[in-house]
């Protein structure tokens, strides 16, 4: 009976001690109350974002800011992001013929975004056809008349889930862009988009005028990313992307008309885009920041944004070629790492 005993005992230890030791295993991994570590820190990081910009000097100090929080992110995307360098997409429409059936969209596998099922503000037809190896964005004469309004077409390659994996660790955009003669009006514009999803997205723009576009876009509304002292909005020479670009002030005679422009984003995860140009065709010429993002409801909003896609955005009565679009990982030069087709983050 004594054995019996013993033996009881010892089984139950044994069992007190295991249960011990499950309990701190899940704690490591869930917390106290269930939660992963990364949905904790994910709530912190919403509630910074939602207070950014708010007096919050009567409160007490529970931390040293939100740019821990944000490091904290920075630090555990690192450990999963692509190395710098690797290039995620890459077309310089090298390998099509001139076409003129609006065919180009289908080749690229591009989608147009509707009112009905994007959500939207507006939809365009736009023709897109292939011309001396590069790509004709046609919004002038589409149609019986210029077709009005923004017009917006997925890059279906680079949707949300490939670009929540580079945005992590910061990545670059880069392309070409000329605009041609058949201007409606001289702040028309055309640019590749990022953040995009319905009405929210962030545009860094080059208008024909010589002055650019710099800004993120909530629910429709536009909140600049910069101010009136950064080059890509400025309207002088001192201040303006023509004036970077060919020393002259903006204007409507259009002083960009049939220039093509390089337009490199940084796109940094923790400090907003950053706004770079330069001459295509000046092999000597050099990036010129023009857009860098600052503390504001522009940069609270990209923050926010809730899809990393990308897109092609288009305002109507306008003639542009696009070519040697870019997308790599990191924030340095161009890389020469190609990474396979087919890759989905």
């Amino acid at each position: 009976m004594k054995f019996t005993k013993i033996l009881a005992l010892l089984v139950a230890l044994i069992l007190c001690l295991s249960m011990v030791s499950c309990s701190g295993i899940f704690t490591k991994l869930f917390g106290d109350e269930g939660e992963t570590e990364s949905e904790s820190v994910s709530t912190e990081e919403t509630e910074s974002v939602v207070t950014e910009g708010v007096d919050t000097s009567d409160e007490p100090d529970e931390s040293e800011g939100s740019d821990d929080i944000l490091g904290d992110l920075g630090d555990e995307a690192e450990g999963n992001k692509l190395p710098d360098g690797q290039v995620i997409y890459f077309e310089d429409f090298q390998s099509y013929g001139n076409t003129s059936d609006n065919s180009a969209l289908d080749t690229l596998g591009w989608k147009k975004m509707t009112v009905k099922d994007d959500k939207v503000m507006a939809e365009a037809d736009v023709e897109f056809d292939f011309e001396n190896g590069r790509l004709h964005v046609n919004t002038w004469n589409a149609g019986e008349e210029p077709v009005p309004g923004h017009a917006f077409y997925a890059i279906t390659q680079l949707n949300d889930e490939v670009m929540s994996t580079l945005a992590a660790g910061g990545y670059t955009l880069q392309y070409d862009i000329a605009y041609t003669q058949d201007i409606a009006k001289a702040n028309v514009l055309s640019s590749i988009i990022i953040n995009f999803s319905e009405n929210n997205w962030t545009d860094m723009a080059v208008r024909p005028t010589g002055i650019g576009l710099f800004e993120n876009v909530t629910g429709g509304k536009a909140f600049l990313l910069g101010d009136s002292g950064i080059a890509a909005t400025g309207n002088t020479v001192e201040s303006s992307i023509s004036g970077v670009l060919l020393n002259e002030a903006p204007g409507k005679h259009v002083p960009l008309l049939n220039l093509s422009v390089t337009v490199r984003v940084q796109v940094d995860p923790k400090k907003g885009p950053i706004f770079y140009v330069k001459n295509s065709a000046d092999p000597d010429s050099e990036f010129v920041k023009v857009g860098e993002t600052v503390i504001s409801n522009g940069f609270v909003g990209w923050m926010a944004a809730k899809s990393k896609a990308v897109a092609l955005h288009t305002c109507g009565g306008l003639n542009v070629y696009y070519d040697n679009i870019l997308v790599y990982s990191g924030l340095g030069e161009c890389p020469v790492t190609i990474v396979p087709d087919g890759f989905n983050g």
